[in-house]
């Protein structure tokens, strides 16, 4: 493209001193982009100092530069153009890759947050939300024995998951415990049944250490004070000697009620959901009967180490069998309200809302742990009474 002349082969002159006919016709288009008249002429003069001028041409005069005017707006970078003053096209990032660099920006931004993934956290601050928020830390680091500490944390953790405790409450007992003795650079690992300590002092031996719980219990007021123990130590007021003296007591304190009173109470229980999904007084009295030969028998069953899953059956089918012998004989009762009153015993709700609530803190073996063996207890339950029933039918028969 030209700017509306030809050069003539045929004379020596350059277009802009002799143009032809034609172009004298035609009217001259000038784009947004095109060179004006001072700026061809600065090419010209420049292109003069280093270069012959045309045959026949006049030599063009150079002339002193002149200040430009400012544009308006944003500036354009100033692009090298060609020696023959041809008209070129500005070079420019099309719209789409400025638009997928953009939403690449974006979506890494979103990605990777404003911290590294990566960057370590402080155990500390798992503390946060917690009762112990703002433990009382030792200045002077660990005392003598940095084992006695962690043997002592175990200990404590072991209590707390025995009695019922979830995996977030043994954690931050754990964590406020050893930062009050001075351990602060601790890693815990708890799962279902085990809790892992791992001590790494700089320029020391790294201490792990571990602890499997092989046995539950329901004891919440013992639960209620190993929480005020911890209360305690997380102030700084309890020493290491201390602490393990009164956790010492609290596990080998008596529970607050008797076994005989507790049983009792369940079986009040059963015969008080039996009544209220219409069971008749007779009906009450039976479940009433049923939980507790269920606690006595289900007592005795753990002292001979049977499996949870076969004791659960057994009493699952005891209930059942109870229920179908006083149908039987004709008495007017719904066997199907005194088997639901003598279960009501066997059922693990309590480990359910423990697994919920692990499964809700971020501790998902810990929760599937659990919720395995809340399975495995309404299964055994099923099986028990499936197992009573064709027992029963076939003996009827």
């Amino acid at each position: 493209m030209t700017d509306g002349s030809r050069d003539d082969p045929r004379e020596g002159s350059s277009p802009a001193t002799n143009p032809s006919p034609v172009a004298e016709a035609l009217p001259v288009i000038r784009r947004p982009f095109d060179p004006s008249d001072d700026e061809k002429n600065k090419l010209a003069a420049g292109r003069g100092s280093g270069r012959k001028p045309p045959r026949g041409g006049p030599t063009p005069s150079r002339r002193p530069a002149e200040p430009r005017p400012q544009r308006q707006g944003r500036q354009r970078q100033q692009v090298t153009r060609p020696a023959d003053a041809l008209p070129t096209t500005p070079q420019s990032v099309p719209p789409s890759v400025r638009s997928n660099a953009a939403a690449r920006s974006m979506l890494r931004r979103l990605v990777q947050g404003e911290a590294p993934p990566t960057q370590a956290m402080s155990i500390v601050e798992r503390l946060a939300g917690s009762p112990y928020a703002n433990p009382m830390i030792q200045a002077g680091g660990p005392d003598a024995s940095a084992r006695k500490a962690l043997d002592f944390a175990l200990n404590l953790a072991e209590t707390m998951f025995r009695y019922g405790a979830g995996a977030l409450e043994v954690e931050t007992s754990i964590i406020a415990v050893t930062a009050a003795f001075g351990l602060d650079s601790i890693e815990v690992d708890i799962t279902n049944q085990s809790v892992v300590i791992n001590y790494s002092a700089r320029d020391q031996t790294p201490t792990t250490v571990l602890r499997v719980v092989r046995s539950w219990t329901n004891n919440y007021a013992g639960l209620t004070a190993i929480h005020r123990l911890v209360s305690d130590i997380a102030d700084g007021g309890v020493s290491r000697t201390e602490a393990a003296h009164r956790l010492d007591e609290i596990t080998h304190r008596p529970k607050p009620f008797p076994r005989w009173m507790v049983t009792a109470a369940f079986g009040i229980f059963s015969a008080a959901i039996v009544a209220f999904v219409g069971g008749t007084l007779l009906g009450s009295l039976i479940g009433f009967i049923s939980c507790i030969l269920v606690d006595l028998v289900s007592r005795k069953l753990g002292e001979w180490r049977v499996p949870e899953f076969f004791a659960v059956a057994t009493s699952a089918a005891l209930v059942t069998l109870i229920a179908m012998l006083f149908w039987w004989l004709e008495v007017p009762i719904a066997p199907a309200l005194v088997v639901v009153g003598g279960i009501l015993l066997l059922l693990p709700t309590g480990r359910l809302v423990s697994a919920t609530q692990d499964a809700i803190n971020g501790f998902p073996v810990t929760a599937a742990g659990r919720f395995l063996s809340a399975i495995l207890v309404f299964a055994a339950l099923v099986a028990g009474i499936a197992v009573a029933l064709v027992a029963g039918a076939a003996s009827s028969a």
